[in-house]
């Protein structure tokens, strides 16, 4: 019975369509991590970031006060309270999906760099050049 590594060894000299797809899938990773290294170096991209977390703080401070509301000794009817809870997770979701844009150039960098690594290899990374004038070359 074959084992994994025949079956690799088989695959690696055939030519399929899937392969061709994810060639070109790692390519444009790499390609779309190098754009976002320019983006995060540039200046508005700092202005930019400042800017989300200042509306984070405040939506920070506005889910303090709603859950204070809701888990307060308050009286309020069910309706109140149900219009808090769905306040709260309104805020809540905003806050995230900011965090989550602040992150994706970085993780965007992350995926390029291994994507980088499984088409090429470590053949490129004793060179000068490195990650950037490789994927500009290619």
């Amino acid at each position: 019975m074959p084992d994994f590594t025949d079956f690799k060894s088989h695959l690696a000299g055939k030519d399929y369509p899937l392969h061709r797809h994810a060639k070109f899938q790692r390519e444009v990773e790499a390609r779309v991590a190098l754009h976002a290294q320019y983006v995060t170096q540039s200046e508005y991209w700092n202005t930019f970031l400042q800017h989300l977390q200042a509306i984070n703080e405040r939506d920070e401070s506005r889910a303090t006060f709603l859950r204070n509301k809701i888990l307060g000794m308050e009286p309020m009817t069910d309706a109140e309270r149900h219009s808090f809870h769905l306040e709260l997770m309104n805020v809540q979701g905003r806050i995230q999906a900011r965090l989550e844009t602040m992150e994706l150039p970085a993780r965007l960098i992350e995926r390029g760099a291994i994507q980088f690594t499984a088409i090429h290899g470590n053949k490129e990374k004793g060179k000068e050049k490195g990650t950037e004038a490789a994927l500009i070359a290619n």
